[in-house]
């Protein structure tokens, strides 16, 4: 239960941490999303972290990750494309703290 709570708040504190690294970021809309993280290299599935239950710690194809953020959840979403290389974090509420998120040289 502690492990989950940790969890719970790594994900939902993430944009805020992120801000303060501005080279990280990338904003780029949910439309075009699966165009940009193939072109930087991400495979055809990816793992997810995410407050939404049903979807955390599952493998999903890239696809149908990127559908499931498209529809307006609200559940601040990590997708590992590469660990240590390419994620994509997803807000949720807010639209500029979204993400793709990627080790230099990529």
């Amino acid at each position: 239960m502690m492990r989950r709570l940790k969890y719970d708040k790594l994900l939902a504190n993430l944009e805020c941490w992120l801000r303060h690294d501005v080279e990280l970021l990338a904003a780029i809309p949910v439309e075009e999303l699966l165009v940009h993280l193939t072109h930087l290299g991400a495979p055809s599935e990816c793992y997810v972290m995410s407050l939404k239950r049903e979807a955390d710690g599952r493998f999903l194809s890239l696809s149908q990750a990127v559908r499931e953020l498209s529809f307006g959840d609200n559940d601040s979403t990590l997708l590992i494309c590469r660990p240590d290389a390419l994620a994509y974090y997803w807000h949720g509420e807010i639209q500029d703290a979204s993400a793709i998120l990627r080790a230099n040289g990529i």
